[in-house]
Formats: structure tokens, sequence, C-alpha cells
């Protein structure tokens, strides 16, 4: 049988077809080459332009990292580079000279206090496209709390705080994910939440409007207003959402509200009385620091929760007898009664020392039946001396003699020594003062 051999006109399209693909696949590779030239290029003239400023983007050149610490105070305008998508957390915060920045039309997220306590700054032209302002990213512009600043109706998410000390917030009549009320108040749409009150509506009595939430920090150093009407809708508050609202003197929560969030009433000063209604469940952590004028909180039998230190400072905490979460002790001390449903006896017998009254002088002994102490559990108890530290006692938490400045001693069982090993070392943690000594008793 004869051999075949292929015909010179297959052979050259074969040679035709082999040198297109590699001419193909070459172009591919010079493309591709020179994207990233360019894109590099494009990326060295953004960082060339920033670093001119003192700004520094990460590696990728789209994100704004930070203005040098030692420069910020050189820094008179900002021209962000076009490419940049977000202003990162602080990063032109504490720029005093700072008095106008240029947005690239890139942009979509200011950060977290972007440009917190810049009192120059007064050109700031914020661009359709930007969807996201972090918290507090405006507090401290001297020039806003006199003066609106203009959102535009690109934004979609506004975190908590984001306008605390702006005079007012101008919105577009069409704009999608927020609402105006009449007093100037901007309304979160999708959650129904109150983000923003204009400090002029703070003044004396206050109505909030119709809302399902309000706000983390919504309210924050309101400092005219002396009274706060919660709405009967209203279930939730937020995180330190009257925060720094110096002339409030007394506080009524409606039972609507089920959840106070953290430090939800920080640095109240003037604040003497609160009462939960019946209803409200959760108190959030440390939710009176810095509230020392209060003489009296009342809590409902509703109350199933109170975190951490939320009752630091205060002089007494009164507790509806049918409450079947904590109980009261004999000193004013508030127990939780940590598995008071479950259907063994002794684990309903557990109790954790939670709260103690700053009223309290000279030496406090820990009740004999408390099996742990709560973190901040005596926090501000100024008159304490020496504490007495109980036998069942199996665990101190965090900070739990945060301020007791004349506490010269605290006696604790072996028991405890053994489990929490090397006791002086948790001197910082638990807060005792330089001076305070820890004293094993023997077991």
């Amino acid at each position: 049988m004869e051999k075949e051999t292929a015909s010179p006109q297959k052979n050259k399209s074969m040679f035709w077809l082999v040198t297109a693909a590699i001419t193909a696949a070459t172009l591919i590779i010079v493309g591709i080459m020179l994207y990233v030239v360019y894109t590099q290029s494009k990326i060295s003239e953004r960082r060339s332009l920033a670093e001119k400023q003192f700004i520094r983007l990460n590696e990728t050149g789209e994100v704004v990292s930070g203005v040098q610490e030692d420069k910020r105070d050189a820094i008179v305008k900002i021209e962000i580079p076009e490419g940049v998508t977000t202003v990162g957390p602080r990063a032109f915060a504490d720029c005093k000279n700072l008095a106008s920045v240029k947005f690239p039309s890139s942009i979509s997220a200011i950060g977290h206090e972007a440009f917190a306590d810049c009192p120059a700054l007064k050109e700031l032209d914020i661009p359709e496209g930007l969807s996201v302002i972090g918290s507090e990213a405006f507090r401290g512009c001297a020039y806003f709390a006199n003066n609106p600043l203009a959102i535009p109706a690109s934004v979609r998410v506004v975190a908590d705080g984001a306008f605390v000390g702006v005079y007012q917030v101008n919105l577009r009549d069409d704009d999608p994910d927020f609402r105006k009320e009449k007093n100037g108040e901007i309304v979160d749409i999708k959650d129904n939440k109150l983000i923003f009150v204009p400090p002029a509506a703070l003044t004396g009595v206050y109505t909030t409007p119709e809302v399902d939430r309000i706000g983390g920090k919504a309210f924050k150093n309101g400092k005219k207003m002396t009274n706060i009407v919660i709405s009967k809708k209203t279930f939730m508050i937020g995180e330190e959402a009257f925060a720094g609202c110096e002339g409030l003197t007394d506080v009524v929560i409606p039972g609507n509200v089920r959840k106070i969030g953290n430090l939800a009433f920080e640095n109240c000063t003037a604040l003497e009385s609160v009462t939960f209604e019946n209803g409200v469940k959760s108190l959030g952590k440390e939710l009176f620091k810095g509230c020392k004028n209060i003489k009296s909180v009342t809590l409902p039998a509703s109350v199933n929760t109170i975190a951490d230190g939320a009752f630091i400072g205060v002089a007494g905490v009164r507790l509806d007898s049918g409450n079947i979460y904590f109980q009261t002790g004999d000193k004013g001390e508030i127990f939780n009664m940590i598995n008071i449903q479950s259907d063994d006896k002794e684990k309903q017998d557990d109790r954790k020392l939670i709260y103690v009254p700053n009223t309290i002088e000279g030496e406090y002994e820990v009740p004999a039946e408390v099996k742990s102490i709560a973190p901040e559990a005596f926090n501000g108890c100024e008159k304490l001396t020496r504490v007495v530290v109980a036998d069942d006692v199996a665990e101190i938490g965090g900070k739990a003699f945060n301020g007791c400045k004349n506490l010269v001693e605290v006696e604790i069982p072996g028991s405890l020594d053994d489990k929490n090993t090397e006791m002086s070392k948790r001197l910082e943690k638990l807060g005792l003062p330089a001076n305070c000594k820890i004293t094993v008793r023997k077991k």
C-alpha cells in the first residue's frame, strides 16, 4: 500500500493556521501587557498626585488610607485623584486647616470619622455616585454646625452619627432612601429609623417622629434638650442615641421600646430620674456611664437583660417585685438569676452580682450564695474601702472595681486564687487602685 503524503496546499493551510494562532496569542499577550502598563501608569499618576498632598493610597491606588500624622496641619486643600473609590477611616481627621476637598467621580464611600474635627472645612461638594457615609464622618466640622450639608440621592447607607453636629442635612426631593421630617429630621426609609435631628430642634421638650427605631447617636450632644417624648411606635434605641445630652433631667422609656443600646445616655450629666415602663426588655452596656446625678432608676418586671456596667455610678435601682430575672439585695444590690428557667434547682440558685450602689461605704461582704461578680459591678463605688469575696465566687469580671479610688483591700478565697493565677497581674483588668492589696484567704 502506498504511503499518503500531505499535499502542498494542505501544508500551506496548516502553516497559516498556526501562524494566525501564534499571532492572536501574541496580540493577546501584548494587549494584556499594555493594559497592565496602562493601569500601573494610572495608579502611578494617582499616587504621584496623592503624595504631593501627603495622601497615602493602598497598593492598588484605590483607597485613601490616611494623611501622615505629622503633615495634617499642612493640609489646606485636597484633590482626591480620579479612580479612588474610598476615603478610609479618619483619613483626614484632625486636619485643622483643611478648607477644601474635591472628590473624584469614582468616589463611592466615605469612612468612619473621615473628616472629623476639621473646623476650617467648608468647600465639600459631594458628587453623585457616593453610596456610603461612615459614622461621625463630619463630626466637629465647625462650618457645617452653622450651614447645611447637601447629600446626593445616590447615598444608600448612612452609619450611626454620620451627621453629629451638622446644622442641617439637605436631600433631593426624590431621594429614594431617606426622607426629611417637618423639623428637618432625617429618617432612613428602609428601617423607618431616625438617623439625624438638627441641633436647632433639640431645645426644651422634644417629641420624636413616628419611627420604629432611634438610630445610634441620633441625638448626640443635644445639649439644650431638657426632656424627650418617645413615640409609642418606637421599639429600639441605638447606641449612644442620647449621649452628651447634658440638659436632660428625667426620662421615661415607654413599654413599646424593647431594646436600648450601649451607652445610650452616656454623659447626660443633669439626668436625675429614669423610669422604664413595663415592656422594656434589654438594657445595654454602660447605659448611664458618666451620669453622676441619677438618684433613682426604676426597672419593670419585663426587663430580662442587663448588660455589664449598665448602672455605673447610679445611686439606686428599684426593681419591680414581679421580675423573675433579677433580685434586689439587702443593700440595694442587683443579682442576676443566671439559670432561673432551669429545671435544676441548684442551677436556679446560682447568682451573679451585677450591680452595687455607689452609696455603699466602708466594708462590703459579697453574699455567700453569689457564684460570680460581673464586669464593672462595683464601678463608681468611691466610698468603698474593703471587699470580702465569698467562698463560692468562681469568677470576677474585668473592671469590676473601676472607680473605687478608696479601696485598699480585696479579700478573696484560696479557690479563686488557684483559678485566677498570678492575681497581681490582674490588677489592671480588675480596675483596682494602685495601693490596693489582694489578700488570699486560706482554704
